[in-house]
């Protein structure tokens, strides 16, 4: 799993792109980890964040098997925070 879910979308699917190109060539699965849920967890604290940010949403899963399916279909999951 390549948790970058504190990272902005654009920057968490251009590295797990990169990571996936090389990982596909390995036979090797991505995790890729999106969106944040309320609260704290591993030292982040969340608490602050308007509701409407919390959780992944429908748009933001599509975007990222758009982007990794061409790259290495099958070799991917995504770890949506609900």
């Amino acid at each position: 799993m390549l948790d970058l879910s504190e990272e902005s979308m654009e920057e968490n699917l251009d590295i797990c792109k990169t990571y996936l190109e090389r990982m596909a060539k390995i036979n090797c699965f991505l995790e890729m980890e999106i969106g944040i849920t309320g609260g704290e967890e591993d030292g982040v604290d969340n608490t602050d964040v308007a509701q409407e940010d919390l959780y992944s949403k429908p748009e933001e899963i599509y975007d990222v098997y758009k982007a990794l399916t061409p790259i290495a279909p099958g070799f991917f999951s995504i770890a949506a925070a609900f």
